[in-house]
């Protein structure tokens, strides 16, 4: 029977007890203080200290170690080693503050089979070796926390700190400075530190001139050759140098992650020395966010440079003052240069900025982005006086490779003030040159950029598509004899939408095109505005004998040259539909438009149908100077000659317009609109549906760029999804609309279901009397509960209207017209191609409203039960690509064949990349057969199935990467097949 003890009462512990007390007494770490500034001193010297942590006996004057985390302290301030390196091979704290000055020749530190190691205040100075401060030579976690490593020196790599594949180094708040590393080949150097493949972490360090002095050396700061993972945080690098490649970092493979902190003055030599502040070679994945680069130098690449297998994200970066000092004509990038890889930019906590960066050398182009191959995606972005030598003072593009095809996309983004040298100097703010590119400049501003010879704002080349759309190409300058102050067209095929072109201007003689230069190629003007442009000649736009433009929906005014105040055709073919060319001026002749072609049969080489061409001065042909041929309906302010203008039935000439002032009549840009009475008033007919205004065309059509009347509001809401899905009761089901403008009162809008081709029911839903911001996502659900159960937060409204069954249509009502329709109201869905049952439909970026005509192609379809197994949004294998709609497409052209289009047969794309919600993945297989995308972490886990099923041979196919529910960081997209295999780097930002 046990005893017990009474309340209170304090039991004495046994003779058992007591000892097993000591010995746990016994097996707290060790404190060891270290009392001599020397090796061979009296007392407790460093050496001694290190060995009696490391074999747990009392050493000289030095306490015995434990085999738990000794700590060795310090009550000097200052040890000089005279013995050699000192070994650590157990557990130990090293706790200054206190300076290690190493022996004449030696390292100063080894870590070896310890488990963990840590200094905190520790000053390290002089050392020699590979490591010459710190060599961490197996599977130990080293902190170094505070303290500094001075004056090391590497006779090949890491001038301070060696890290071999199997350990793990975390530096924080440690400075870096004068620290060198001798090694010649390229994957030696690491002034500072060099990792052979082990993990790195850095915060809140300082490196300074550090460097990498072999002739291949690389890395003047840190070099990391093998793939390691890098994570650099809040730090900053200053005039560092290597004499190859990355003057601050350079990592070959692997994720490399900085965030915050700056680049300041680093510098790669010449050998070929590129990347003045990073270079990622191999398969780098290097993500930039929140960081500044300024004054860093290099052959290529100012600041950062990519290779073809790589990707380089810049996330709210500065990029500032650069240098690229290259002279060849594929040498440049003052920030940035592309190898052939992957280039996205976008914000972070703000917008990225580049400004005052150079391509110095006598050829050097892309004075802030030299693109050489591969593809950029910009968002967002200032690019602000850079300045290039020979071409695109902010952008230069090029596709080298045969075949190669390249994508660069700037959407949002500001080009202001940049400039090129006269080497020959083409492209202001950009550039295009050799090769098979896709240029799209998408709701861009622009503006006072100007090029020593042509293109004072973009400059295009043939094998360019270019699509300028939603965009301001203002007071921009060529200086050259050919001219395009605005645009110059070198050939390839220009489209420019929704654009106004106004203020730009060339200079001397024989220049041409203030605003538009075709010299070679195709162009479309659409829904433009071409005002108050100069030239010597065509101050709006110039045409040359290899070109063809067609302007429709466009005017030309306020524009002036010598000769042809609007247009000049240099015996280039243009064809005019529903344009307005008023208020131009000539100096000599055509105030309007000049021909110089003078053919007197076949067919003319400028046409002009349902336009006015009116209110123009020059001293000789106030409108018109030379042949030009009709297709009638046109209005012409003066009465030519039959041989100027062979006038049809339907034309009128010696009329007044009736045109009122330029002002915003409503659209994307200013318009001359009709004045009541107007004879150009339902005297017009044409093929097009829309005026400049994006206003449809009621018939009969007026004359000329503008219909009569008040632009109605265009809607400020666009339908962009609907889902089906599959939990109990078919939950959830609902619609996805946005916001594409400030909405007052969301109350105007409403939804309505077509149930089972039975017709319109009309308007079932009325959103209520509330504001909407452009940009919002709106979420309207047939219930509350499936909804949140499955997409993880509620919906904005619900309404039976949402309540469909994956075959019927939906309709969006502005004031009780239908401005937005997905489906045909008159069709039940089943067996349809826009059946969504047990699935979702989505829409396409830069489609829409659409009217009252469902447009089948822009949407994507999971197809019928697609979701039949899914429970959750987060683990759909083909989930609902919710709030990723853009109103702006940033996309390659179409695919048509391997050799026409950016989707390269048996590879992956994937745009955007960095992404935050989605990304859309596209690919395309040379043979029919099965296929997956599976995203993978970087520990090679699979997070994701994207898709999964049949692919037919050179067919297209894009899908969705959801990344709502991924944390950030740097994921493998891998495409597999029966006989293809490829993967895709993307990073997930926040």
């Amino acid at each position: 029977m046990r005893r017990l003890l009474p309340l209170g009462r304090l039991a004495r512990p046994s003779l058992f007890a007591a000892l097993a007390l000591a010995v746990s007494l016994t097996a707290q770490a060790a404190v060891i203080t270290v009392d001599s500034g020397t090796d061979d001193g009296v007392g407790c010297t460093l050496r001694e200290a290190v060995e009696a942590a490391n074999t747990n006996t009392a050493v000289g004057g030095c306490v015995a170690g434990d085999n738990v985390n000794d700590e060795i302290q310090f009550s000097v301030g200052a040890v000089t080693l005279t013995g050699g390196q000192l070994y650590l091979s157990e557990d130990l704290i090293v706790t200054g503050p206190v300076t290690l000055t190493a022996t004449p020749g030696q390292r100063i530190v080894r870590v070896g089979p310890a488990s963990s190691v840590s200094f905190s205040g520790v000053t390290f100075v002089g050392g020699r070796g590979n490591g010459g401060a710190l060599a961490i030579t197996a599977a130990t976690t080293v902190t170094v926390t505070g303290g500094a490593f001075n004056q090391n020196n590497a006779p090949l790599s890491g001038g301070a700190i060696y890290l071999s594949a199997a350990g793990t180094l975390t530096i924080d708040g440690t400075s870096f400075t004068d620290n060198q590393a001798r090694g010649d080949a390229a994957n030696q150097g690491g002034g500072a530190i060099y990792t052979n493949g082990g993990g790195l972490t850095v915060q809140n360090a300082t490196f300074t001139n550090n460097r990498a002095l072999g002739t291949s050396g690389s890395g003047g700061a840190i070099l990391n050759p093998n793939g390691a993972s890098l994570n650099i945080q809040a730090s900053t690098f200053t005039n560092n140098r290597s004499e190859r490649a990355g003057g601050a970092i350079e990592t070959v493979g692997g994720a490399t992650m900085v965030t915050g902190g700056s680049f300041v003055g680093n510098t790669a030599g010449s050998n070929p020395g590129n990347g003045g502040a990073i270079h990622g070679g191999g398969t780098a994945n290097v993500t930039v966010t929140d960081a500044a680069a300024t004054g860093n130098r290099a052959s290529e690449g100012g600041a950062y440079w990519i290779s073809a297998s790589g990707t380089l994200s810049l996330l709210g970066v500065t990029v500032t003052g650069n240098i690229a000092e290259g002279a060849s004509a594929d040498q440049g990038g003052g920030g940035v240069y592309v190898d052939g890889g992957v280039l996205n930019v976008d914000s972070g906590t703000g917008d990225s900025v580049f400004s005052g960066n150079r391509a110095s050398g006598a050829s050097g182009s892309g004075g802030a982005i030299l693109v050489n191959g591969g593809s950029a995606t910009v968002f967002g972005t200032t690019f602000d006086q850079n300045r290039s030598q020979r071409a695109g003072g902010a952008v230069e593009v090029t596709a080298p490779g045969e075949g190669e095809i390249v994508l660069a996309a700037f959407v949002g983004s500001t080009f202001t003030q940049n400039v090129t040298g006269t080497a020959p100097g083409n492209g202001g703010a950009i550039h295009t040159t050799q090769g098979v590119i896709t240029l799209q400049v998408l709701d861009a501003s622009v503006s006072n950029n100007e090029a020593g010879n042509e293109g004072g704002g973009l400059w295009i080349n043939g094998g360019t598509t270019l699509l300028l759309r939603d965009s301001d190409l203002l007071s921009n300058a060529a200086r050259g004899a050919a001219g395009g102050g605005g645009l110059f067209v070198n050939g390839g095929e220009a489209t420019v939408l929704r654009t106004t072109l106004s203020g730009n201007r060339t200079f001397g003689q024989g220049s041409a095109g203030g605003g538009v230069h075709l010299a070679d190629g195709t162009a479309t003007l659409d829904q433009t505005l071409l005002l108050s442009n100069s030239s010597d000649l065509g101050g709006g736009l110039a045409v040359r004998a290899d070109a063809s433009a067609t302007v429709q929906n466009s005017t030309l005014y306020d524009n002036s040259a010598r000769l042809g105040g609007g247009v000049v055709s240099l015996s280039g073919a243009i064809s005019f539909d529903s344009a307005t060319i008023a208020n131009n001026s000539a100096a000599l002749a055509g105030g309007g438009l000049y021909n110089q072609n003078t053919q007197n049969a076949g067919t003319p080489f400028v046409t002009f149908t349902n336009s006015i061409v009116a209110d123009n001065s020059a001293t000789n042909g106030a409108n018109l100077s030379g042949r030009y041929g009709s297709g009638g309906w046109n209005v012409i302010g003066t009465t030519p000659t039959a041989a100027t203008f062979p006038a049809t039935g339907t034309d009128q000439t010696g009329t007044d317009p009736m045109l009122d002032a330029l002002a915003d009549n409503g659209g994307p840009t200013l318009t001359a609109a009709l004045l009541s009475g107007s004879p150009a008033i339902d005297a017009g007919s044409t093929a097009l549906t829309i005026d400049q205004r994006g206003v449809a065309r009621t018939e009969p059509d007026d004359v000329g760029a503008v219909e009569f009347g008040d632009a109605a509001a265009g809607p400020a809401l666009v339908f962009t999804g609907i889902f089906d899905g599959n939990l109990t009761g078919g939950l959830p089901k609902a619609i996805e609309v946005y916001v594409l403008d400030d909405i007052a009162d969301l109350s105007v809008y409403g939804l309505g279901s077509a149930n089972n081709g039975g017709g319109t029911d009309g308007q079932e839903f009325t959103f209520p009397a509330v504001a909407a911001s452009a940009g919002d996502y709106i979420y309207i659900a047939s219930e509350t509960t499936g909804f949140t159960s499955f997409f993880g937060f509620a919906p904005d409204y619900t309404s039976s209207a949402a309540g469909n069954n994956g075959d019927d249509a939906i309709e969006l009502f502005q004031d009780g017209a239908v401005v937005d329709v997905f489906g045909d109201i008159d069709t039940d869905g089943t067996g349809q191609p826009w059946e969504y049952e047990d699935g979702w439909v989505y829409r396409k970026d830069g489609t829409g409203p659409d009217g009252t005509t469902f447009v089948l192609n822009n949407f994507t379809y999971s197809g019928p039960q697609a979701n039949d197994d899914d429970t959750t949004q987060g683990s759909a294998t083909n989930p609902w690509p919710i709030g990723t709609y853009s109103p702006v497409l940033v996309s390659a052209a179409p695919f048509a064949s391997a050799t026409q289009s950016a989707l390269t047969l048996d590879r992956l794309d994937v745009v955007p990349n960095p992404f935050r919600s989605s990304a859309r993945a596209s690919f395309a297989v040379s043979e029919a057969q099965a296929v997956t995308v599976m995203l993978y972490d970087v520990m090679g886990r699979q997070v994701q199935q994207v898709f999964s099923g049949a692919a037919q041979a050179e067919q297209a196919i894009e899908v969705s990467v959801d990344g709502s529910s991924l944390a950030a960081g740097v994921y493998v997209l891998v495409l597999q097949g029966e006989t293809v295999r490829s993967t895709r780097q993307v990073t997930v930002a926040r």
